[in-house]
């Protein structure tokens, strides 16, 4: 029985399994009409508001205004990352999370991920929903490529099963884009020979968005025609187009091979063309490198996710698609512009002024064209009766009704024009405080979509550090500011290694007010609580760096720099910024005492005509004296290194005799055992030879018992023999 979503690689079914995901999808839509709906928000977005695009009647676009204020201020300002600890760290954890950090705002910043991010917003706001979808892209940013963002357009992806929500609940992830056939031919050249274009669906597929319809309705007729024509065994007619389009499936796929996982973390994926006929590759999930072992991938963050987020402008929990500010705005709109052209329409055909003249005026109409000459009417009654018709009075139900509705727009919309104006209520707002407290009450306005676009923004970051974790092979240099300065520090997926989380501030995108910040370092300069550079830094001041410089040096020290660029000599400059620093009475008693010679002994003694000042004699002896100490303290240093030295050789030797010392103790010992051995050896010997002779007594003995024996029986005769017994003395 079959359990997962595609059929096993290299089946014959496994084409034909995405493309009816595909399918089914496309069906869903169809039935909630998202293509129409995303057609006419289009069209209202460019201004495109009745169906009679060559009337003349007024359109005033609030909702494009409102669109762009909305995208405006949810990415005013760049996201504030920070990096929290998700496993077990040493003592430098807090270095590693820094690291982190800088590595993922060099990239944001060094790849303009920010504007990726507008355009993420301007199609979540207009649709309802967006898609990013995160992958490393060897391509781009040559020999060393890099990881790469797209903003996925909701009409060409979706989760599946269709209704899904959520990323991480759905069964499987799907997106369809066009491709030349000549790319696709270079990318999978395994297939080039049965790859062919899809005409009948890239007819359909212009530059507006209002062909976008078609050409989803165009795509499903190529899936189910292809369909029809895979399943009969039809081989295609032949090329009808230069283009086609690629279908990409990433899958949950738990299947196993002798008790492990076909896929890492269980993700796979395939892509298809020409309607599933051809299959152009199925392989392991892309978003992990596997020539990293297996404990290292499995602490990654895309190990068993897709690489894909889908994002709410305002959370619908009752539909996938989210819900744009479009839905509610457009009739509110529309009476606006209806009420506007109903306006217009009677400014300039009802309101025109008539003239009448008689028809026994004497006078034809063709001399009433105001221009210089003489009329002559028949009588001076007659002449009076050439008038202009009083015009009807514009209806005041016109203007009032625009206003309402404009007002009302405003309202739901939770429009920022009070924040733009710098008035709430009818009343002037000058003050940074009460701007603040505006700017304060419009982000609230959109609390809702700031914390789904902050979350996007958090997995885009938490993407990016897993594809740099895998695939960052060559070393990548950064710079940072740390303590005021540039630090450029090279980077690579060995140093990345980290087990830590990126996550965004929560509105760090919003605008802030510049104006009261300005107010507050101004404050807190005169408080005392920061410095002239903090304060310049905070107003944004050109060059603040050489102003604080120049601050510290003051109005003296500018004028004495000027004086080296002349070539004054820098003893004089020296005595010049001495006395800049002392005041009337400091200097008169210094010049007294002789500490500071005047100007004529100071130009004589540079001219070699005078001995030198005993103030400055006196000074440099103290200066040979202290050189003369500071020679002493160096050759008693190196004394000491010396006698370290000496020391550490006397040492070595020590050592070195100890060593020969043991080797000799060792030698000693092992001839002790040896003749100990040779002992032992000579004992068992003497011992054997002892056995033996034992033997050859007790033998003799008994030999001797024998003979005994039979004397004694038989008579024993010692005669004609003599004795061999011995006196004993």
């Amino acid at each position: 029985m079959e359990t997962e979503i595609i059929p096993a690689k290299d089946s014959d079914g496994v084409g034909f399994a995405v493309v009816e995901m595909l399918e089914e999808i496309l069906k869903y839509r169809e039935t909630i009409k998202f293509a129409e709906r995303c057609n006419r928000f289009y069209k209202l977005r460019k201004n495109k508001h009745w169906k009679n695009e060559s009337s003349k009647l007024l359109s005033a676009n609030l909702l494009g205004a409102h669109h762009q204020k909305t995208v405006n201020m949810l990415t005013d300002s760049n996201p504030t990352f920070n990096a929290v600890q998700a496993g077990e760290m040493g003592e430098d954890a807090q270095d590693a999370l820094s690291l982190l950090v800088r590595v993922t705002d060099s990239w944001y910043n060094e790849t303009e991920q920010q504007h990726s991010f507008e355009e993420s917003v301007h199609i979540g706001e207009l649709y309802g929903s967006v898609g990013e979808f995160m992958s490393f892209n060897p391509d781009i940013n040559f020999p060393d490529g890099e990881v790469e963002t797209e903003t996925l357009d909701p009409l060409y992806y979706s989760l599946y099963p269709p209704k899904e929500r959520k990323v991480s609940k759905s069964e499987a992830f799907l997106r369809w884009y066009p491709m030349t056939l000549r790319e696709a031919r270079r990318k999978w050249p395994e297939h080039a020979n049965i790859i062919t274009g899809d005409l009948s669906l890239l007819q359909q597929i212009g530059d507006e968005r209002e062909e976008e319809q078609t050409r989803a309705s165009g795509l499903k007729q190529i899936v189910l025609s292809s369909l029809t024509r895979w399943i009969s065994g039809d081989a295609p007619s032949g090329e009808d187009s230069d283009e086609l389009f690629v279908i990409e499936a990433w899958a949950k796929d738990y299947s196993e091979a002798n008790g492990k996982p076909v896929y890492p973390g269980n993700i796979r994926r395939v892509r298809v063309c020409n309607a599933g006929e051809v299959v152009l590759d199925d392989e392991y999930n892309p978003s992990i490198n596997t020539e990293l072992d297996e404990e290292t991938l499995q602490k990654q963050y895309l190990y068993s996710r897709f690489p894909v987020s889908h994002t709410h402008s305002v959370t619908d929990p009752n539909s996938p698609l989210g819900i744009s500010d479009f839905e509610q705005l457009e009739h509110l709109n529309v009476e606006v512009n209806k009420s506007l052209s109903q306006f217009t329409m009677f400014k300039d055909k009802v309101s025109r002024p008539k003239l009448i003249n008689p028809r026994d005026s004497g006078v034809t109409n063709d001399e009433m064209d105001n221009m210089a000459g003489i009329i002559n009417p028949t009588n001076h009654l007659v002449a009076r009766a050439i008038q202009f018709v009083n015009p009807p009075a514009i209806p005041g139900d016109l203007v009032t009704a625009a206003s309402v509705y404009k007002d009302f727009f405003n309202e739901i919309a939770g429009s920022f024009n009070d924040v733009m104006q710098g008035q709430k209520k009818g009343s002037e707002v000058i003050a940074a405080k009460a701007i603040a407290m505006l700017l304060e009450e419009a982000s609230r306005m959109v609390r809702g979509k700031t914390r789904n676009y902050s979350k996007m923004l958090r997995e885009r970051g938490r993407m990016f550090l897993s594809l740099s974790q895998s695939f960052y092979k060559r070393p990548r240099y950064i710079t940072f500011q740390k303590n005021g300065e540039d630090e450029t520090i090279a980077i690579d997926r060995d140093v990345l290694q980290i087990p830590g989380k990126i996550n965004v501030v929560s509105g760090s995108t919003l605008p802030t007010s510049h104006i009261q910040r300005r107010e507050e370092a101004i404050s807190l300069f005169k408080m005392g609580t920061i410095d002239q550079e903090e304060l310049l830094k905070k107003l944004d001041w050109d060059n603040y760096t050489d102003v604080v410089e120049r601050m510290r040096e003051g109005p003296i020290g500018q004028y004495i720099q000027k004086l080296s660029m002349i070539g004054i000599p820098g003893q004089i400059l020296q005595m010049f910024k001495q006395l800049s620093k002392m005041d009337d009475k400091e200097i008169e008693r210094a010049v007294k005492e002789g500490k500071i010679p005047n100007f004529a002994q100071i130009l004589k003694q540079m001219s070699g005509k005078q001995q030198p000042d005993p103030a400055i004699q006196e000074a440099a002896q103290k200066m040979q004296i202290e050189q003369s100490k500071v020679q002493i303290s160096a050759q008693k240093a190196q004394a000491e290194i010396q006698k370290s030295m000496a020391q550490a050789a006397k040492e070595q030797a020590d050592i070195e005799l100890i060593k020969q010392k043991i080797e000799s103790e060792i030698t000693d010992r092992q001839l002790r055992v040896q003749e100990g051995q040779i002992k032992v050896a000579g004992l068992e010997l003497d011992r054997d030879n002892i056995k033996i002779q034992k033997a050859e007594a007790i033998a003799r003995i008994q030999a001797a018992a024998v003979k005994k024996g039979r004397d004694d029986k038989g008579g024993y005769d010692e005669r004609g023999m003599a004795s061999n017994n011995q006196e004993v003395k």
